[in-house]
């Protein structure tokens, strides 16, 4: 079992609970808790974060000028409300104020921050925040324009498609191309908007063989672990099919890490953003392995050891391309020892499915399968086609579906990790002492279980507090100044 502890700093400590999952894994009902249809409220949800009662989420189309929007609703939910639609787009290339077509929320205080794949001031696409109330919309940074949308080179980036990462005070993330190759950017911004710096820009492909040194098109988003950043891109690379890099987060010591090879031993590609724990990395690839339906892997952060832990069956050969445990598996998250995600298509009914498995590859468990749609609308009860990002609080996994609901535009979905005989760690109220805000933390829970204390930002991407094993009795110190631990969660991770 995993403690979350939600810090802030010099200020009060929350604590909440989220059960380990032990033995084999249930199979309760998916819960579609909210439709779109369409029109102002939005449509094609597709990336979401969380709080204590509330989920804030973008769509990518609709709102009023049908560019997409910003939205929160309860947990529960109730009281959809839209934030804020994105402005019209006009010209060519396609420009407005502030973005367009968001694709990724990621949440720090009462402050949403995230990135636009189209528009802005220069149609290259813009990093965003607003508050969670709706009010204080602000364009962060709007990306310079291209030369020619064929070939978009600048100095910035072009098209901020990937999800964002927060670090102390500064956002991270990928631009899919431009940068001054033409084959895109990994950048920096403080979450003010100011101090913009490309860290690196992916170095040009041969036109022939579609190969490079370091990968080319990092279209998803990054992870990070202490002071690197590790991330993958869509082609480039030994074999032309994707890399998995690292680089500082000073922009220093860029690595290629590990070279994707879609007919080679791994089978893999492209990749999709990792999630980091403990010195490894664990991600999936859209498509790729021997049945071409996607795969699930782990490499060591020194790109060492590379493991194909699981290989998504054969898709039938007509449409909706059914199998048993669905195929294009998205990001993954992780808790204690089990990895979640979910698949965009494949299952029973051709339209995804939720999956879990333990980081060593045992144990693979499709959780649940998308209904078949019908209709000129593509509609069904609970969804298809989920995509984005799959987010864990107190034992529920949260995600949303591109496609199908009564409306056809896209729902907001939970599923229960209930288990029938859960393990509990349970992690002590801190001891509290105003100025550097130390917190003690001691651990109970089964006799013999080692932990390591990990924080996230996002939820999503856990790093390290420590590498020391704490055991079941053992306690830890933190002592939070200006320049010491970050805002953001923190938990106890199972060995």
């Amino acid at each position: 079992m995993n403690l979350r502890i939600n810090v802030r700093p010099f200020s009060t400590l929350l604590a909440g609970l989220l059960l380990l999952l032990a033995g084999s894994i249930p199979l309760p009902a998916l819960t579609s808790f909210h439709s779109f249809p369409g029109g102002l409220e939005g449509a094609r949800p597709q990336g979401m974060a969380l709080s204590n009662n509330f989920i804030y989420g973008v769509t990518t189309e609709g709102g009023s000028n049908g560019v997409g929007t910003v939205f929160s609703i309860g947990q529960n939910g109730s009281n959809l409300v839209s934030l804020h639609s994105f402005g019209a787009l006009s010209g060519s290339p396609a420009t407005n104020a502030e973005g367009a077509y968001p694709k990724c929320l990621i949440l720090s205080g009462n402050t949403l921050f995230g990135s636009a794949g189209g528009g802005g001031t220069n149609g290259s696409g813009a990093i965003f925040s607003i508050n969670t109330n709706g009010s204080g919309f602000t364009d962060l940074y709007a990306f310079t324009a291209v030369s020619s949308l064929i070939n978009p080179i600048n100095s910035d980036g072009y098209g901020p498609n990937s999800g964002l990462i927060l670090v102390g005070d500064t956002l991270y993330g990928t631009t899919l191309q431009g940068g001054t190759n033409g084959q895109g950017t990994i950048f920096a911004v403080k979450t003010n908007g100011t101090g913009f710096k490309v860290l690196y820009a992916f170095t040009p492909l041969n036109p022939t063989t579609g190969m490079n040194n370091d990968g080319a098109q990092p279209g998803v988003g990054l992870a990070w672990s202490g002071s690197i950043l590790y991330g993958t891109t869509w082609y480039g690379g030994n074999y032309g099919d994707g890399t998995l890099f690292a680089v500082n987060t000073d922009g220093t010591g860029f690595t290629n890490l590990y070279n994707f090879n879609y007919h080679g031993n791994d089978a893999s590609a492209p990749p999709n953003q990792l999630t980091v724990s403990v010195g490894t990395l664990y991600g999936s690839t859209a498509v790729g392995g021997t049945n071409a339906s996607g795969t699930i892997f782990s490499i060591g952060t020194n790109g060492l050891n590379f493991t194909n832990l699981y290989t998504f069956s054969l898709a039938s050969p007509n449409f909706p391309y059914t199998n048993s445990d669905g195929s294009g598996p998205g990001p993954l998250i992780l808790s204690s020892n089990i990895l979640y995600g979910s698949t965009v298509g494949g299952g029973a009914a051709g339209n995804g499915t939720l999956f879990a498995i333990k980081t060593k590859g045992t144990g693979f468990t499709t959780l649940y399968t998308f209904n078949a749609t019908s209709g000129a609308l593509s509609t069904n009860s609970d969804g298809a086609a989920p995509v984005g990002n799959i987010l864990l609080w107190n034992n529920t996994l949260f995600g949303q579906a591109s496609s199908g609901g009564p409306a056809g535009q896209g729902t907001l979905f939970n599923f229960s990790l209930a288990t029938s005989s859960p393990q509990i760690l349970i992690l002590s109220a801190p001891q509290l002492s105003l100025g550097n805000a130390n917190f003690l933390f001691t651990l109970s829970g089964p006799a013999g279980s080692n932990y390591v204390l990990q924080t996230s930002t996002n939820l999503q991407n856990w790093s390290a507090v420590s590498t020391s094993a704490i055991p079941v009795g053992g306690s830890i110190s933190l002592t939070n100044t200006a320049s010491g631990l970050v805002q953001g969660f923190y938990r106890a991770h199972l060995q």
